[in-house]
């Protein structure tokens, strides 16, 4: 009989924090308060973490079972955050109401978000995975300033660098620390990571390594030499950071229009980091880029050819990030492209930098025979 009290106290709680989080008028009910009533949504709170990492690894390889106690430490970490802040404002209220509801709502900001949170990962895209932050936090945000703050036109100054303080903690914690991959992703060496996620960003570096010599092979054997007297295009396209995967789309719609628009299929070599699509081609670091240009300056004819390098990703001040976890955590900077770029002896080369801070690189890129683009300014 107590543990079926137990769930219908935790539907009666679940209940009123999803009226809560509506912002329906404020109601006479109040949150039922046992030991089972921390446990319970604790708990499932824990198993909603696992099944998430489940969803976003899948298909699952097996456990990770050094990333337990890492994974269990995030939660901790929270519920004694939620504890701090609840004995600064609780207002009058007890303690374990303040727990006890802050458990609730974090449940169900993570039922509702966690659906979010697979596809922002599993898709790489930040869009989903920002709307998940707000869905998944705002149950809680509605029952704080409800049940524990005085009313808006009376809020005490406690209350707001208290709850921002408990805020910037989460998120610092959730930043700095190393995301746990509680589980592997099934891969092989021709798909490894093709289902792969944000989470399950470690594909098995002997299968990417040791795939690179194959992978630069089928690259440079379709790479045709120049026609003499007929100008050509030639191109090499590079997506730098493994994570998302707009950089690998890039590259792959630019490859389309160099193939439609100027017959460069077999003048093309292909370079990218991607966690969802580690083998597809050849990674995009230093080694694989220097070979590229050498390959590309044997096959032009020179002073007749032209060679485009088109680079996407995330960058910084003379920094073009080529990160991919698990991979390699080296970034390419302006001058050792520079120095790539001189070694190989490519003429009338474009040089397309699409990354953040990429107008730093035209310094060093610069020369009589080359035009530098760049998204950006500085």
């Amino acid at each position: 009989m107590k543990g079926i009290q137990v769930f219908k106290d935790a539907l009666h709680n679940i209940r009123l924090i999803a009226s809560i989080s509506t912002l329906r008028p404020r109601t006479e009910k109040r949150l039922r308060i046992a030991v089972g009533q921390a446990a319970l949504p604790f708990s499932l709170y824990v198993l909603l973490g696992v099944l998430s990492q489940a969803a976003i690894a899948w298909p699952i390889a097996g456990a990770n079972y050094w990333e337990i106690p890492t994974f269990l430490s995030i939660f901790f970490v929270f519920f004694s955050l939620i504890v701090v802040l609840g004995a600064v404002v609780r207002r009058g209220r007890t303690l374990a109401e303040f727990i006890v509801g802050s458990l609730y709502a974090l449940l169900l900001g993570g039922l509702i978000g966690t659906p979010l949170e697979v596809m922002g990962y599993r898709t790489g895209e930040p869009a989903a995975l920002y709307t998940y932050m707000v869905v998944a936090l705002w149950p809680w945000f509605c029952f704080v300033a409800r049940y524990f703050a005085a009313p808006w036109r009376k809020m005490t100054f406690v209350f707001v660098p208290a709850q921002v303080l408990v805020l910037a903690g989460i998120a610092a914690f959730s930043t700095l620390t190393y995301e746990p991959t509680l589980f592997s992703t099934a891969l092989d060496s021709n798909t490894a990571g093709a289902e792969g996620s944000y989470l399950d960003n470690f594909p098995d570096p002997e299968i990417v390594y040791y795939g690179q010599e194959r992978l630069m092979a089928q690259e440079l054997d379709d790479l045709l030499p120049g026609r003499v007297g007929e100008p050509e295009l030639f191109a090499i396209l590079g997506a730098g950071y493994a994570h998302q995967r707009v950089f690998l789309s890039e590259i792959a719609s630019v490859s389309a229009l160099l193939e439609s628009d100027f017959s460069a299929r077999d003048r093309v070599i292909h370079l990218a980091n991607s966690s969802a699509e580690p083998t597809r081609f050849p990674l995009m670091n230093a080694t694989n880029l220097s070979e590229a240009l050498s390959a590309t300056a044997e096959a032009m004819n020179s002073g007749e050819d032209l060679a485009l390098l088109f680079l996407t990703s995330h960058g910084n001040t003379d920094v073009f990030s080529t990160q991919f976890a698990g991979i390699s955590y080296k970034d390419i900077s302006a001058p050792q492209l520079a120095d790539m770029i001189d070694a190989s002896g490519i003429e009338n080369l474009i040089v397309v930098v699409s990354a953040c801070y990429s107008g730093s690189f035209i310094d060093d890129l610069a020369a009589d025979d080359r035009l530098i683009i760049t998204a950006a300014g500085a």
